[in-house]
């Protein structure tokens, strides 16, 4: 999978942190991470630990990505590990690599069979108290921890399910996570206590026109865990097409 990274509107915390943070091995000129497993530029892309980590690992809140961080974190001799997203299940066999030596490139394979693999060197950056969110993937953010939902209204009653009056745009289904981290008085609260993520549905408030709706269906829905991947299988209920997932993300810098 070509990781889409879409950094929105960022929510400033505060000023910088000082712990180390994982950085991808190689981007593109437009900043894009390079999918592929990992190896650098003595030709080594052996890794030496294979994990088969659940994407829906969910001690602490914690992705299957995030898990296979924190492996590499806790290892000596790990220099830099892969994660391997599925956009189906959210769940693959031996998802997690460790190296031993730190990459700075990656293997892409033949025909690219390694493009739903993302590599990142240990340490190479600095974690910074600010957040934003990133485009995980069309469809379901998976699995689904929703603890609220947003109606869209033009000119609508501001209340509990309407808190801008409209919600017209990625920003402002955002703009609702980022407002209400805390969210335990409200009605749908259920697993989590922080918005960590959110599923939005550009099109469902548009007509033929491509002009807003008076009222629609939901179209904004706050994801009380963090989605470690998405998916865009259809369930029996409905179809996933149209739909868009974010995630939550500590911001690393890498430069």
């Amino acid at each position: 999978m070509v990781f889409r990274l879409v950094v929105l509107i960022a929510l400033m915390v505060g000023a910088s942190g000082s712990e180390e943070c994982s950085c991808p091995a190689k981007k593109g000129s437009d900043q894009q991470i390079t999918a592929g497993k990992c190896r650098n530029r003595n030709g080594s892309n052996r890794e030496y630990l294979t994990v088969t980590v659940p994407s829906s690992f969910n001690t602490n809140k914690m992705s299957g990505q995030e898990y296979c961080d924190n492996l590499c974190k806790g290892e000596d001799d790990c220099l830099g590990w892969a994660h391997r997203w599925d956009g189906n299940d959210g769940f693959q066999e031996a998802n997690c690599l460790l190296y031993s030596y730190e990459p700075d490139r990656v293997q892409r394979g033949s025909n690219n069979k390694h493009a739903d693999w993302e590599c990142y060197a240990k340490g190479t950056g600095t974690l910074l108290d600010r957040f934003s969110f990133q485009f995980l993937g069309d469809g379901l953010c998976n699995p689904s921890s929703e603890y609220t939902q947003v109606r869209a209204y033009r000119g609508g009653k501001i209340d509990d399910q309407n808190p801008l009056g409209t919600i017209e745009s990625i920003e402002q289904c955002q703009e609702f996570c980022d407002n209400n981290v805390d969210i335990e008085e409200y009605f749908f609260f259920e697993p989590g206590d922080k918005c960590m993520g959110f599923n939005f549905l550009p099109d469902r408030c548009k007509n033929s026109a491509g002009e807003v709706k008076s009222r629609c269906s939901t179209n904004c829905f706050l994801q009380g865990e963090a989605p470690p991947g998405n998916r865009t299988r259809e369930s029996r209920k409905r179809n996933y097409d149209g739909w868009e997932c974010y995630v939550r993300k500590q911001d690393c810098d890498c430069d």
